[in-house]
């Protein structure tokens, strides 16, 4: 657990030298790229005893080295035209591809740890108006599953989010749902995140902010239901449990988040009204898809795709605060309560050397 709080001190410390003062969108690049840096050593670098999955994925490293490009190839085309029943048949094609560079595992970690990363250091620095909070968030809240667990779903991630929102706010609709089929291939949950390009264009205001919570409040009702939906759908039946934050730790969060968002919408800035406003949808088709969790874990692999949104959001939900030292005081608790969550988690960790 050393080096997740090692790597908070260095989160903080690192605001204090770069973005406290005189603060400029190169500081604010520098201190985006120093903490990725940090996260890609932590992810790339882990032992392949640290995340649930991370040996179980070296053993799928070593069979694709035996497996042939017909085979691979073969597997893709039944699972898209013939229906045949192959899980994630992209993901061998993905492993394959990179060891024409490296049949090392280790660099192959290190190659998705740069993909994601790299690309949500970009998402965070384009959209947040607080880095470290958002840093702060990922590295107690997210990094479980995205940096040391899953990763056919990190890759997904990586794509139809952080890359997946460019072509959303450009109106790519053929792009975005071409991508998103790609994705699929890797792992199929990529598709939950088809409805944000539809929602992107709900606008919020003081009274659909409540209208949300509807249809949040019959999916609790009626989650069986969606659950039956979901596994025809996203498939997410056949992967592993999902381990990480408490299903209900996270469920709380969501909601109480959620929940002050709508009471204080009027007070949240407007200046940044695009993102803000897509990211509320975000939050409030997690909080929809969360209902899910009460019955199995690994629906967190829907719930992630809008909950990660988060990242630019809850700097947001600061400024409903008027006065400055009031915002230092909530950013405080916020900050320590996740802190907390982490303790209590008790991560263990381990490099490969």
């Amino acid at each position: 657990m050393l080096v997740y709080l090692a790597n908070i001190f260095f989160i903080i410390f690192w605001k204090y030298v770069l973005l406290n003062g005189k603060y400029s969108e190169n500081s604010k690049k520098q201190y985006c790229t120093i903490i990725a840096f940090q996260w890609i050593v932590i992810s790339g670098l882990r032992d392949w005893s640290v995340g649930a999955d991370t040996f179980a994925y070296s053993n799928s490293f070593e069979r694709v080295k035996g497996s042939s490009w017909a085979k691979l190839s073969k597997d893709l085309w039944g699972y898209i035209f013939r229906g045949v029943d192959i899980k994630d048949p992209g993901y061998g094609i993905v492993q394959k591809t990179f060891q024409i560079f490296s049949g090392n595992y280790q660099i192959f970690l290190i190659f998705i740890a740069v993909l994601f990363t790299g690309l949500m250091a970009r998402f965070i620095y384009k959209y947040s108006t607080d880095p470290c909070l958002s840093f702060l968030l990922y590295s107690t809240l997210f990094y479980s599953f995205f940096a040391i667990t899953g990763l056919r779903q990190t890759i997904a991630t990586a794509i139809v989010v952080f890359v997946g929102y460019e072509l959303i706010k450009r109106r790519k609709l053929v792009l975005f749902i071409a991508l998103v089929l790609l994705m699929s291939l890797i792992h199929k949950s990529a598709v939950a995140i088809l409805p944000l390009y539809w929602l992107y264009k709900l606008k919020n205001n003081s009274v659909t902010v409540w209208i949300w919570w509807i249809p949040i409040g019959l999916s609790f009702i009626f989650r069986n239901n969606l659950l039956k939906i979901l596994q025809l759908i996203v498939g997410y039946e056949s992967y592993e449990q999902y381990e990480g934050a408490g299903a209900t730790t996270f469920t709380l969060l969501l909601l109480a988040v959620a929940f002050v968002c709508s009471l204080f919408y009027k007070n949240i800035p407007k200046s940044n009204t695009e993102t803000i406003n897509v990211s509320l949808n975000a939050l409030y088709m997690s909080c929809f898809f969360s209902s899910l969790l009460l019955i199995n874990q690994s629906t967190m692999r829907v719930v992630q795709y809008y909950s990660i949104f988060l990242l630019v959001l809850l700097p947001e939900i600061i400024h409903i605060f008027a006065d400055e030292r009031s915002k230092n005081i909530f950013r405080f608790v916020i900050s320590s309560i996740l802190i907390l969550l982490l303790i209590n988690n008790a991560p263990s960790y381990s490099f490969c050397f």
